[in-house]
């Protein structure tokens, strides 16, 4: 089983995007200063869940949201339980 383990940490470490968690915080922030508010299925939506990769991508993005919530630079609304994202710019 430990052998396991380490082939998959191996798996999944092989398959990190290049680009780093900055450029994801980069990108959302470009799309922030345009829009002003889009939801997290906007940016999600050209991502490629057939692969493992998409759920990497998935999650960079996802931190990069959270990391941008923490600095105050934006803000987010659920209506509801597993509802739709909507991710503001503040003011």
């Amino acid at each position: 089983r430990i052998l396991e383990g380490e082939r998959m940490v191996k798996e999944v470490a092989e398959r990190i995007p290049e680009k780093s968690i900055e450029d994801y915080i980069e990108r959302v922030r470009e799309i922030l200063d345009k829009k002003g508010v889009f939801t997290f299925e906007e940016l999600t939506s050209k991502i490629d869940f057939s692969c493992p990769e998409g759920l990497i991508h998935l999650v960079y993005y996802f931190l990069a949201v959270l990391f941008l919530c923490f600095q105050g630079i934006c803000s987010v609304v659920q209506q509801r339980e597993f509802g739709e994202i909507q991710v503001f710019k503040n003011t």
